[in-house]
């Protein structure tokens, strides 16, 4: 099943919602080694993170473990910040949705 940014984006509302001033891209890398378990624990699970400009100038970031099988996410964070770094710019230059392998 193919899915679109906009609809990960609605299946992670449920997820944990943080609210920062900066995102780099080590807190992301951080939050993936300490689910490496999860991660593994089902081949179907991948690392993806996605990335929008909200209206207001600031950044929604989902990054989480999503499951290909069942559609859904497993864990994850949503993180609304008023500034991403290089590395996730850079990440996301082409395409709001980056599955990491």
């Amino acid at each position: 099943m193919i899915l679109t940014a906009t609809v990960l984006f609605v299946l992670a509302e449920i997820l944990i919602g943080v609210v920062l001033i900066f995102l780099p891209w080590s807190r992301i890398k951080g939050w993936f080694t300490n689910h490496e378990s999860v991660i593994n624990a089902d081949e179907e699970n991948l690392r993806v993170t996605l990335h929008e400009k909200l209206g207001n100038g600031q950044h929604r970031v989902v990054y989480g473990i999503f499951n290909k099988s069942t559609s859904q996410f497993v864990d994850g964070e949503v993180a609304v910040t008023e500034q991403i770094d290089d590395e996730i710019a850079a990440f996301h230059k082409n395409a709001p949705l980056v599955v990491y392998t």
